[in-house]
């Protein structure tokens, strides 16, 4: 969105990026054998793939957030919601009888003992 707000022409966007890169998703670029700068969504593409986090780092987010001291409420609403957003989007939610089935099976696994609660997310790391 910024690049194409600036008007940044597409063949110099990858290169722009690359300094901001972590280490990881550099060796990763480099790791993938290519000859040439991948084009600027390809790049994208791989850098939010390998940044995703799982569900269950996206539901922390959301339940431990608190409010920045230097953050208005209305900054730590729009956090809160992302943070929820994104934790919807990577369960797939897609209906609202979805978000309520995720509820409720958030909610009986967190009542479960710590060893059924370790199965249940070496089993959601699987999938």
């Amino acid at each position: 969105m910024l690049f194409s707000s600036l008007k940044v022409p597409d063949e110099v966007r990858s290169v722009t990026l690359m300094p901001y890169l972590t280490d990881r998703v550099r060796a990763l670029i480099m790791a993938s054998g290519m000859k040439e700068m991948l084009p600027y969504n390809q790049l994208k593409s791989l850098v939010l793939r390998e940044l995703r986090l799982c569900p269950a780092e996206y539901r922390k987010m959301f339940e431990t957030a608190k409010k920045g001291c230097n953050e208005s409420w209305r900054q730590f609403g729009r956090r809160l919601h992302n943070y929820f957003s994104y934790y919807i989007n990577s369960r797939g939610i897609q209906k609202l009888d979805d978000l309520k089935e995720l509820v409720v099976a958030d909610k009986l696994k967190a009542a479960l003992p710590q060893d059924a609660q370790r199965q249940v997310a070496l089993q959601e790391s699987k999938e």
